[in-house]
């Protein structure tokens, strides 16, 4: 097998969305599989709506999924260049070449004629199924300096225009069924199918996994290979991702920006190996390592029904891979996340002790910041409803556990062991002592281990913590008669 060559061509008008970070993901793996090369190039020719910043958007997003191209911007290549803005001249001679064969032709329409041919068209006969048959196409004589568009030549007869789809199985559409289509505008941008198939053709693309919103415009380019005596890529059309309410997905069914994760505290293998999961399978199998991913993958193992987004499903990969990770990597993450939250964070051996604890039940960095963020802070918010509950009537515990907090053993088993006593000698279970001795240093009812969470707040921090609960349950307690 010669070494496949394969393309993720986005349109730089948003951010990456998911899906398409799903078709750059596909084509990735598929590349890495077979020892060949993943290309990366812009489709910038909407100049109404392409902008640097999204081009840019597009570049942080793969770059953050770890999908790097051997071929693309910044990297360079034999076939470049990889913006289509700047491939405008090989568009014009290739047009010209198919003029010349015979297979496309300049037409002088504007765009005022065509719009009341079409509106025509439907009046006399109900339809919005309109198709031009441009006078100029066998030779009418044209204006003098008029404007035109190129279209393809398409051939009149009932002969298809056929490809085997790796997804689908064998698609075809008579030549008949299709118009004339416009491969160059006045300007000489191309249209989507011409400048697609030209990439492909020039770049030596040798596969084409796309969504299958795409699989009406493969006849045209697959005609466009044909006329030019060349062979097309192979076809692999990808059914589209489903929200949980089996429509498309949209920003109401899960957000679609492939960022939005990053910043919600997703890992990008997370994102990575849920995005694989989306239509392809290996069996019953859920987790996948990036090595995995690569051993396993192949278009024949993707169905044709869309997969449906599934958000706890997300979750619960994202914390197995938060679980799978090391502390050391987890904490500039961690970090990141606390300084949104105005906390500054020191990489040492204490961060990575509170990673530890908090891994096993925390489903992104965001929670996981959120949860630990009170080992960060000088003092705590502490809940009403948990201070109401666990501090008022509680005075007398407290002040205990403030004066052996300041002056014992601070190591967890001897805090433990000094709790344990003391709920056994006031006849209470140990929960009675710890939620109080909680909420007064966390702010809240819930934390890891409460002993090893006193040692890793401190000594001095624990005291003062204390304190303000003191404090704060006598401006709440009534006052005596």
């Amino acid at each position: 097998m010669t070494a496949p060559r394969l393309r993720f061509a986005p349109s730089p008008t948003g951010y990456l969305h998911i899906g398409g970070a799903r078709t750059a993901l596909f084509n990735w793996l598929y590349a890495r599989r077979h020892g060949g090369t993943f290309v990366l190039r812009i489709e910038d020719t909407d100049q109404a709506r392409s902008t640097q910043a999204s081009t840019d958007a597009i570049f942080e997003a793969m770059r953050w999924l770890e999908l790097d191209w051997d071929e693309g911007p910044f990297v360079g290549g034999p076939h470049g260049p990889y913006f289509q803005t700047q491939r405008l001249e090989i568009y014009r001679a290739f047009a010209e070449r198919l003029i010349d064969a015979g297979h496309a032709y300049r037409s002088y329409e504007t765009r005022e004629e065509l719009s009341a041919l079409r509106e025509a068209h439907k009046a006399r006969t109900g339809r919005d199924d309109f198709r031009y048959d441009s006078p100029w196409r066998d030779g009418r004589e044209p204006p003098r300096d008029g404007p035109y568009v190129v279209r393809f030549k398409m051939p009149r007869d009932e002969q298809p225009v056929g490809f085997d789809d790796q997804v689908y199985g064998h698609i075809a559409k008579r030549h008949c069924d299709m118009d004339d289509w416009i491969m160059l505008r006045p300007d000489g941008i191309p249209t989507y199918n011409f400048g697609a198939a030209i990439d492909d053709h020039t770049m030596g693309i040798t596969h084409v996994a796309r969504g299958d919103d795409h699989i009406n415009n493969t006849p045209p380019q697959v005609a466009v290979f044909r006329a030019l005596g060349a062979a097309e890529p192979l076809y692999a059309h990808l059914p589209m991702i489903l929200g949980e309410d089996k429509k498309k997905l949209s920003k109401r069914t899960g957000s679609v920006s492939v960022m939005d994760y990053r910043e919600n505290g997703y890992l990008p293998h997370a994102l990575v190996n849920f995005l694989a999961r989306m239509g392809w399978s290996h069996g019953d199998d859920e987790i996948f390592s990036r090595v995995q991913l690569i051993e396993y993958f192949g278009f024949e193992s993707i169905g044709k029904s869309g997969g449906v987004w599934n958000k706890e499903k997300l979750l619960w990969l994202n914390n197995h891979w938060m679980r799978e990770g090391s502390a050391d990597a987890l904490v500039p993450l961690l970090t990141e996340h606390l300084a949104r939250r105005g906390l500054t964070v020191a990489d040492d051996a204490r961060t990575r002790e509170i990673i530890r604890l908090h891994v096993e039940r925390a489903r992104t960095l965001a929670e996981m910041a959120d949860h630990t963020r009170f080992f960060f802070s000088d003092g705590v918010t502490i809940d009403d409803k948990a201070g109401n509950k666990e501090l008022l009537g509680n005075r007398p515990l407290l002040e205990v556990a403030r004066e052996r907090l300041a002056t014992g053993i601070f190591e967890a088993p001897a805090l433990e062991e000094w709790a344990k006593g003391y709920a056994e000698q006031a006849g209470l279970k140990l929960g009675k002592v710890a939620q109080p001795l909680r909420v007064a240093v966390t702010g809240n009812t819930v934390s890891p281990p409460l002993f090893d969470t006193l040692v890793l707040i401190g000594r001095d921090e624990c005291v003062r913590r204390i304190d303000a609960a003191l404090r704060w349950a006598s401006d709440k307690s009534p006052p005596t008669a």
